[in-house]
């Protein structure tokens, strides 16, 4: 018993560690392209606004008119980038998936056996 219990303790962890290392890999390249997305909407935002809020001053716009409409374009840019490009892989499933289906079969198993 104590030998079953062990080996199936050292498969969790071994299943548990595995998925850890995935799910790490995949929470970088959600943060890279996060801060990808961030980056862009700052430079965008610092050099367009300057060019632009000089533009639209010279056709006679008020700065209340100007910052609404950039307060737009911004807002929808940066939604857009997030929710197209931070999603998780479609491939990989739940997070921690194979350990749970994993530990479900495990505690059938010590019920069929022991109780």
């Amino acid at each position: 018993m104590g030998k079953i219990s062990l080996g199936l303790i050292n498969d969790h962890l071994e299943l548990l560690s595995l998925e850890l290392g995935q799910e790490k890999q995949e929470g970088g390249r959600r943060l890279l392209i996060l801060a990808g997305g961030a980056f862009l909407l700052f430079s965008s935002f610092f050099y367009l606004q300057l060019a632009l809020i000089g533009l639209f001053l010279r056709m006679g716009w008020r700065w209340e008119g100007i910052g609404l409409i950039f307060g737009i374009f911004y807002l929808v840019s940066g939604l857009l980038v997030i929710f197209l490009f931070g999603k998780r892989q479609a491939g990989l499933g739940a997070p921690f998936q194979g350990s749970l289906s994993e530990l479900k079969r495990s505690f059938h198993w010590i019920e069929k056996r022991f109780f």
